[in-house]
């Protein structure tokens, strides 16, 4: 069962119509999907007027912003959890980050589609935008660490970035829709180890070649 959105505010009081409101919405998207959203059924789902959500959003669409917004707060406040001691490595830095995007997907899959689904593509507002990237500037940070520390080569990290997030957010997608079937009972650890050693493998080959030794003369 897909816990997303209990983590969210659930009560509506002293004006905190928003909160309770991107709640409702959340759990009506995570039970029956973007077909059976609209302002009216979320407003019943909150207990409040019919009219009341058009106080905070002016559409559906607005209201599924929110949600994606607020996903990508939590989702990036889980990585920096997630890496708090520092890790003494790029890879290290990089394997933690993956394992928590990735667990993070596992425990919210309904949450995780709807961050990155078709359904909040056009139009985009400015703070989900914002929202959105502030993980990608997390892994080119370390990405560029990693550099300035000679432990990958030096080379445009937007791309360095692109190719990580894209490994990453495809197993994330494998995995929440039981692609792997030799997974065992162990969801968790299985995910966590292939993240691992995908990080691995795409570190073995930014790692700075090591230079061969002379020959003797």
């Amino acid at each position: 069962m897909d816990q997303s959105y209990q983590t969210l505010n659930k009560s509506y009081h002293h004006g905190d119509l928003r909160n309770a409101l991107i709640t409702a919405g959340a759990d009506i998207l995570a039970k029956s999907g973007v077909q059976a959203l609209n302002l009216r059924e979320v407003a019943r789902h909150a207990g409040v007027s019919h009219m009341a959500p058009y106080r905070h959003f002016a559409d559906k669409q607005a209201l599924i912003e929110a949600i994606a917004e607020e996903g990508f707060r939590q989702l990036w406040g889980t990585i920096e959890q997630a890496m708090i001691p520092p890790s003494i490595s790029t890879a290290e830095n990089l394997i933690m980050l993956g394992q928590a995007y990735v667990q993070f997907a596992m425990r919210h899959p309904n949450y995780f589609r709807i961050m990155f689904g078709s359904a909040r593509n056009q139009p985009k507002s400015q703070q989900l935008y914002i929202a959105s990237k502030a993980g990608f500037q997390m892994l080119i940070e370390i990405l560029q660490r990693g550099q300035t520390e000679g432990e990958i080569i030096q080379n445009d990290s937007f791309d360095q970035a692109k190719m990580l997030w894209t490994m990453m957010h495809g197993l994330a997608i494998l995995i929440i829709d039981n692609q792997f079937t030799d997974a065992g009972d162990n969801l968790s650890d299985y995910a966590n180890n292939l993240v691992r050693q995908c990080i691995l493998q795409v570190i073995n080959g930014l790692k700075k070649p090591t230079q061969p030794a002379p020959e003797p003369h």
